[in-house]
């Protein structure tokens, strides 16, 4: 038998003409489309296949929820027409990867043809509320604070006198004990009474970070995002080192005060969230508006180009400009010409940008953890490490998770960068064709 072409099969224009009729989708969860692709053969690899699409479509493409389902559903269905109309009815025992193209290039060619119809169908990631930065961290430090309680139970074994003293030191808070401040590394089971907020303002301090780069990135530039986010990083650092020597004297308490504030946190996340509502969010009907003047228009563009990551300060500029030259020139309403921010904004293809700095803040992490893990390393081997060697284990497990994650980073450039080249490359050809 003659089988179609991909395209044929796993084309998502009908999804698109969906989207610009418009109607509502029931986004509540893929589960069910997911189990439809495992229905039309009987075979779990084609629902892992859908899977894999969906994740590429919003994690790697940043696709809206409602959009990946259709796409999703309108795929199924035309393949589902294919294989009815086939003479073995199963696609002849072809995988969807043969029949429609691995995950990752099937979610490329969707979101090609979504931007060239100028169809709106990507929601990248807004910056966090104070409320939920605050609520998340409180809640994420409670496991941080329970990893840290384990590290000091094994840390501090030798050092228990019997049984009844372990349990005693790793479920009863007991007074803090004076003395010099040692740390995880010193094996004694005894923590710092002045790092005993260090997770909690740590776990803060990562989401502190998060949400004043995408905010700088969307309202200003990448270049004073990150120039935000060093001082911002240099200034908890310094303030939360300061503020704990001043505020609390050199003492040492047991393993159990982490399990009790690990305890504390996870109450006060779900506390704190309940009495702390969300603010009403701020409206972004501008951005989808086919009515706003030209100023809003532009101030709107460039920032959905610099939220995307993966446009250049510079290229974003140069995108408002010619607008603007353009408006100038015609007197035509930008929005009346090439439609809704958003829409203007998310037409142009994704280029290699976020990916290289994806890929090089890994490196510098990875380098980091390279030095840190070297230096234990060469106390460890010289013989001059004092004090458990769990922590060392501990960091090894990050370096190794840290280590998958640059992998997967410069994977991830290296496709953009193939999926840049190929796209030049055919709009080369289709100009040579007209």
């Amino acid at each position: 038998m003659t089988f179609p072409s991909r395209k044929a099969i796993g084309s998502g224009k009908a999804a698109a003409r969906g989207k610009a009729a418009g109607g509502t989708v029931d986004c509540s969860g893929w589960s069910d489309v997911l189990e439809r692709y495992r229905r039309m053969r009987g075979d779990d690899a084609d629902r892992v296949w859908a899977a894999n699409a969906a994740g590429e479509l919003r994690g790697r493409w940043h696709v809206s929820d409602d959009r990946v389902r259709r796409a999703l559903e309108e795929q199924c269905g035309l393949l589902q027409e294919f294989l009815d109309e086939s003479d073995e009815g199963s696609g002849g025992g072809r995988s969807l990867d043969e029949l429609l193209g691995s995950p990752r290039d099937w979610a490329a060619e969707r979101v090609e043809e979504w931007r060239e119809s100028g169809i709106d169908a990507f929601s990248y990631d807004r910056p966090k509320s104070m409320r939920e930065v605050m609520v998340t961290a409180m809640r994420a430090s409670a496991p941080v604070y329970a990893v840290f309680w384990l590290m000091l139970v094994v840390g501090g074994w030798s050092s228990m006198a019997g049984f009844s003293m372990m349990w005693r030191n790793v479920l009863v808070p007991s007074p803090a004990i004076p003395g010099d401040s040692h740390t995880l590394w010193s094996g004694d089971g005894l923590f710092p009474l002045r790092d005993l907020f260090m997770p909690f303002v740590i776990v803060l301090a990562m989401g502190l970070v998060q949400t004043t780069y995408r905010r700088v990135l969307r309202g200003v530039s990448h270049t004073l995002a990150v120039l935000s986010v060093i001082a911002l990083a240099v200034a908890v650092g310094l303030a939360g080192a300061m503020a704990s020597e001043w505020l609390l004297p050199p003492m040492r308490v047991n393993a159990a005060w982490l399990l009790w504030m690990a305890a504390m946190w996870a109450v006060a996340g779900y506390v704190v969230g309940w009495l702390w509502k969300e603010p009403l969010p701020k409206t972004m009907a501008s951005e989808s508006s086919p009515f706003v003047d030209d100023a809003t228009w532009i101030r709107d563009v460039g920032r959905l180009l610099r939220e995307r990551g993966d446009i250049t300060d510079g290229t974003a500029r140069r995108i408002c400009e010619e607008a603007k030259d353009f408006s100038s020139q015609t007197g035509l309403r930008l929005a009346a010409e090439f439609g809704t921010p958003a829409e203007y904004a998310h037409r142009f293809r994704e280029t290699s940008v976020r990916a290289r700095r994806e890929m090089i803040g890994t490196i510098v992490t990875m380098v980091m953890l390279t030095v840190i893990m070297g230096a234990a390393l060469v106390l460890i081997v010289r013989g001059e490490w004092e004090g458990s060697l769990v922590p060392v284990v501990v960091q090894g497990v990050f370096y190794v998770i840290a280590a998958v994650a640059t992998a997967d980073s410069i994977s991830g450039y290296r496709h953009a960068s193939r999926l840049m080249s190929d796209g030049k490359r055919k709009r080369g050809i289709g100009r040579m064709a007209s």
